[in-house]
């Protein structure tokens, strides 16, 4: 294509011609600069005023006002006695698309869209940057989904992803302008907060927490998932980017320890707490061969009678450099790592081997119950397990009880639904335990084989001075006898509690009140026996 310097088309070639769509005559006399796009003509008028030229690109307008990319190059050209602009073009929107995506896709998320790990991190290198010449706060997330890998398991790879798309899109209603969420990997996702301050974090986190509610509804299934979140803020929790991720990474695991479905704010304290259980975590598996797993017992009585009327089985590990570590600290662990099935076994086996002998001896024969996982439940070999295991002892079934913790990660309800019908034909009743603790709970009783509630010790706590609890724990009775369930008050810890539940006409109740939970020969000198605490 020849021009003058001031952009007038003098002669174009067939190249042009089939580029552009325009015919010849058509774009001699055009101005070269008006098929240029706006954000373009003053570089490419730079370019033609120039004598020499290095190549340049722009966006060139068709003939069918479509866009192109070019690279074009203009130099001086001695055209018939004049001394034209000469430009040569070259069509480069495939190489330009070609070259975009593949940048896009070095900083994006394919599943999802969301920014990456990479484009995070530059974001937050940037975002420190500013922070730290003005002097400004800023808030890093760390978001992990909960009950996420059951999904995937259960139901195939193809719906876990529909839940991360669905759970991208719910992050990024819950964000204001300027901030910005990532994913980083998996379930992790992590978020950008573009200022400090602690009321408006928790706003937005309490927003995150409250989408999820919501059941994610993906091929006839309605599938619920929480997420756990940890929160560290620049520059109290650290000055660099990797302390400020690692952080709010130890603030998650924190969140996911205490119970899921909820956030924390970093403090020093969790990286020693991050310490002890990475050492419980690499000492727990041997536990079981080393003899360090206890069998705790605690009384239930029926409430009216003040008759001993079950027992429960509580786990406890008595470590030699730790010493007694708590449930809270290592069940969640036995449960990720896999070691709950021969720990969860040994557990059965053991207390109805203890039950079968205090019945022989004379004791009272009341049912003991075992706390039994998800995973445990959902395991194909459960149901035959459980007849091994009353086999072997000569308990009779009718004096086993299985409790049921946090059924939120079953996806396939209908295969555990079978699985506690076939317990139920067995003679072994079902608990829920902890009720009332997730709002789940009400739909558990809807769809699963339950015959008794445990109301949550955290309703039974203040029950005779708070209303509220004490409006709820009413709705729990009247609802379970509506529904012809037994009810079990946890945590009674006083005689006014205790009067307060006799008159709600709750069936039977445990507690500090009754008796604290007690290695196996204390239990049976001090409860067996007749030897009980007050008030019984």
């Amino acid at each position: 294509m020849f021009i003058h310097h001031c952009g007038e088309i003098v002669d174009v070639n067939e190249a042009f011609i089939e580029m552009t769509g325009y015919a010849r005559e058509e774009a001699i006399g055009m101005s070269f600069l008006d098929m240029i796009a706006p954000k373009d003509k003053e570089m490419v008028l730079q370019h033609m005023l120039m004598k020499e030229d290095d190549p340049f690109d722009a966006i060139v307008y068709k003939k069918d006002k479509s866009s192109i990319a070019i690279q074009a190059k203009c130099c001086n050209y001695p055209y018939q006695g004049k001394s034209l602009r000469v430009v040569s073009c070259q069509d480069v929107t495939k190489q330009k698309i070609y070259s975009q995506n593949i940048e896009y896709l070095a900083y994006h998320d394919e599943l999802t869209g969301l920014p990456n790990r990479a484009l995070f991190q530059e974001y937050l290198a940037l975002k420190l940057n500013v922070a730290k010449m003005e002097k400004e706060r800023f808030t890093v997330m760390f978001l992990d989904l909960d009950n996420f890998k059951p999904i995937n398991d259960s139901l195939g790879h193809d719906v876990g992803d529909i839940v991360l798309q669905q759970t991208a899109k719910r992050l990024k209603s819950c964000l204001r302008r300027g901030d910005t969420v990532c994913r980083l990997g998996g379930d992790e996702f992590t978020i950008l907060l573009s200022n400090g301050n602690l009321n408006e974090v928790e706003l937005i986190v309490k927003r995150i927490l409250a989408v999820f509610e919501e059941a994610f509804e993906i091929e006839g299934y309605s599938l619920y998932v929480s997420t756990s979140i940890g929160i560290s803020l620049y520059p109290n929790d650290g000055d660099n980017e990797s302390t400020l991720l690692k952080n709010a990474d130890v603030a998650m695991y924190e969140a996911k320890r205490q119970g899921k479905n909820t956030y924390l704010f970093y403090n020093d304290r969790m990286i020693e707490q991050s310490f002890d259980q990475l050492m419980i975590e690499s000492e727990i598996r041997y536990a079981l061969d080393r003899n360090e797993l206890l069998l705790y017992y605690q009384p239930q009585y029926e409430l009216t009678t003040n008759q001993l009327i079950g027992i429960e089985t509580l786990l406890r590990w008595d470590h030699p450099e730790l010493g007694l570590v708590t449930p809270e600290q290592f069940l969640p662990i036995i449960e990720r790592t896999g070691h709950i099935f021969p720990i969860g076994e040994w557990v059965l086996k053991s207390a109805c081997e203890n039950n079968k002998k205090w019945q022989d001896q004379g004791y009272p024969c009341v049912p003991i119950s075992v706390n039994l996982s998800t995973k445990q439940i959902k395991d194909s070999d459960f149901v035959e397990t459980i007849k091994t295991v009353l086999n072997e002892t000569g308990m009779d079934s009718q004096y086993l009880m299985i409790e049921l913790n946090d059924l939120s990660e079953v996806i396939n309800e209908t295969d555990v639904v079978k699985q506690l019908e076939r317990l139920l034909k067995l003679g072994i009743r079902t608990t829920m335990d902890d009720f009332g603790k997730s709002y789940r709970t009400f739909d558990y009783l809807k769809k699963f084989p339950i015959e008794t509630i445990k109301i949550d010790k955290s309703f039974t706590k203040d029950i005779t001075s708070s209303t509220e609890n004490e409006a709820i724990t009413t709705a729990f009775i009247l609802m379970a006898k509506k529904m012809n369930l037994n009810t079990v008050a946890e945590g009674i810890e006083t005689k006014e509690q205790l009067d307060f539940l006799k008159k709600l006409q709750c069936d039977e109740g445990q507690g500090y009140y009754f008796s604290k939970p007690l290695p196996c020969a204390e239990f049976k000198d001090r409860v067996l026996s007749g030897n009980v605490p007050k008030g019984v």
